[in-house]
């Protein structure tokens, strides 16, 4: 199996709370079924910063971590 890298960094991570943490209260205030979208991407957004690797980020050859040779267990 192939071992994943890093690719989110410090400052994009806290970001990542922020802003899923932000979405998903948004969600969660708004009884509109159409907000149940920005839940999922706040969900997206706190999993991705919280495994500090972000798949969209992998396909388009972005690592804002800066180390290349940082290794998370598969």
């Amino acid at each position: 199996m192939k071992r994943k890298h890093h690719n989110v960094g410090g400052t994009e991570q806290t970001v990542r709370f922020v802003l899923g943490a932000i979405l998903i209260m948004t969600a969660a205030v708004s009884f509109h079924p159409s907000t149940a979208i920005l839940g999922l991407i706040g969900v997206y957004a706190l999993a991705t910063g919280a495994m500090r690797y972000c798949p969209i980020n992998a396909m388009l050859k972005r690592n804002s971590h800066g180390d290349e040779g940082v290794e998370m267990d598969a």
